[in-house]
């Protein structure tokens, strides 16, 4: 996985505000005046670690930037010895002939704003573009050689299972090159503070964030997709404007854990080599203290795989009673685990 130098441009580029964004707080970045931030930003990267393989343009939509602000960042990127680039943006601010600019410039991967590819969500949370504006664009970027992400978010304000579990299907037969998945928190001074306080809008509970993570981390698993994320990135500043909804540090650990249990459940038992037992996702210790009779060693068993696992899981979860085994899984680990974390912000 290359080393990637994250640049903030919040907000930039964006020609509408979302009712749950605030770039701001997300990322602990207020631009004033973008070349002397970028810089500093790619200074304060550089004193840290000076091997960087790829630079970063996220926070804003990038390809809704001017010609020559683009440029300005291409140039930057260049200057500072960098030879990939990728950037965040959403699908509608994208052209046809910005595909030689991106090429030209050596982009090489391009992260989608998804969120949702249901209609009716979209606009409740004022993202101005269709779902088939979303799949038309992960199409063209897949035949023009880019590598795609997909960024998606869980509990989005009017969102149910079923939209959903529609875009995480749809997604993952597209066979993007990576995701990022967003449970939905509520930030102070957002439009979806306003809903949360008219009681408009009532953040995911515990089993229902963690069910339906757990479901789309087992389909793009299983189909090879990397989830390069879950949640947002940590941070002090962060924690203080978190008003409502479910936020972890460690969410990426803790759905891995729950996708082990669910595995145990759902065949009585996992053999691993034993070099590997110690690999294990083992979030606060709860597959050693509550499954360890059912975690066997075996030496000729392939190298553990978390995707593996999940193709494993893949054909029979959530098929049958709507995820009852997910919510059997996250009930027991919110007991466990509530006795010794924090469970919602």
């Amino acid at each position: 996985m290359p080393k990637i130098l994250p640049v903030f441009i919040p907000f930039s580029g964006c020609k509408s505000k979302c009712v749950y964004c605030n770039q701001n707080i997300i990322s602990g970045q207020k631009i004033d005046n973008l070349k002397n931030d970028v810089l500093k930003q790619i200074e304060f990267h550089f004193n840290i670690c000076s091997d960087w393989d790829e630079i970063s343009y996220f926070g804003g939509s990038f390809s809704c930037l001017s010609e020559s602000t683009r440029n300005l960042l291409y140039n930057i990127a260049k200057e500072k010895g960098f030879k990939t680039l990728r950037f965040s943006t959403r699908p509608d601010c994208l052209k046809d002939e910005m595909i030689d600019e991106f090429k030209k410039n050596y982009v090489k991967t391009i992260e989608l704003g998804v969120q949702s590819l249901s209609d009716e969500v979209l606009v409740k949370n004022n993202r101005p573009y269709s779902a088939s504006t979303t799949i038309e664009w992960i199409d063209k970027l897949h035949t023009a050689g880019f590598n795609v992400v997909a960024q998606i978010m869980v509990g989005m304000y009017g969102e149910n299972w079923d939209d959903f579990k529609f875009t995480v299907d749809t997604i993952a037969e597209k066979k993007v090159n990576g995701v990022r998945i967003y449970p939905t928190v509520v930030l102070n001074n957002t439009m979806l503070k306003n809903l949360y306080d008219s009681k408009e809008f009532i953040p995911l509970g515990y089993e229902d964030v963690f069910s339906r993570l757990i479901y789309a981390f087992v389909k793009f698993s299983a189909k090879g997709i990397e989830i390069l994320r879950i949640g947002l990135q940590d941070s002090e500043s962060l924690k203080k404007d978190i008003a409502a909804g479910l936020y972890y540090p460690a969410f990426g650990d803790m759905v891995k854990t729950l996708i082990i249990i669910c595995y145990i459940k759902q065949f009585g038992k996992l053999s691993v080599r034993e070099e590997d037992i110690k690999k294990l996702p083992n979030y606060k210790g709860i597959l050693k203290k509550y499954f360890s009779d059912r975690i066997f060693s075996v030496k000729n068993e392939k190298i553990f795989s978390i995707s593996r696992i999940c193709r494993s899981l893949e054909s029979g979860l959530s098929e049958n009673n709507r995820g009852q085994l997910e919510r059997e899984v996250v009930s027991f680990a919110k007991e466990v685990w509530g006795k010794t974390y924090d469970r919602q912000t």
